[in-house]
C-alpha cells in the first residue's frame, strides 16, 4: 500500500491514511497489457492541488460515474468499489482501436 499512498500524494497533493485495495482491472489492447489496482481511502491530510495529470476536483460519489472524460472502463466498477464496501471487483477487457469488444467481471452473474 506504499506505492498507493505515494502516488496518492505525488498526483493530488493529499496523504491518504486509509488505503484500502478494493479491486483489480486488466486490460489488453493490440500492444499493451495492463492492470490497474483500485485503492479508496475516507481519510487524508493535506490540500487538494493539480498535478500533471490533470485539474483535480472534488465530487459526490453518486455522480461520479457520470463525469465528462472518464476512461470507457471506470463506470464498470465505480458502483462496486464505491458504494459496496463488502466487493472485491475484479475486470478484464480487451481493447481494439480504443474501444472495449469484450468485457468480463465478478459482478455479473
Amino acid at each position: 500500500m506504499s506505492a498507493a499512498v505515494r502516488e496518492f500524494r505525488e498526483e493530488s497533493g493529499l496523504t491518504i491514511a486509509d488505503p484500502q485495495l478494493r479491486g483489480t482491472f486488466i486490460w489488453i489492447d493490440e500492444v499493451h497489457c495492463g492492470i490497474v489496482h483500485i485503492v479508496t481511502a475516507t481519510k487524508w491530510t493535506g490540500t487538494l492541488t493539480d498535478s500533471e495529470e490533470g485539474e483535480l476536483q472534488w465530487h459526490r460519489i453518486e455522480d461520479l460515474g457520470t463525469l465528462p472524460g472518464l476512461a470507457s472502463h471506470q463506470p464498470l466498477f465505480l458502483d462496486a468499489v464505491m458504494l459496496d464496501c463488502d466487493r472485491f471487483y475484479s475486470g478484464a477487457a480487451v481493447v481494439r482501436e480504443y474501444k472495449m469488444v469484450e468485457y468480463a467481471d465478478n459482478q455479473s452473474p
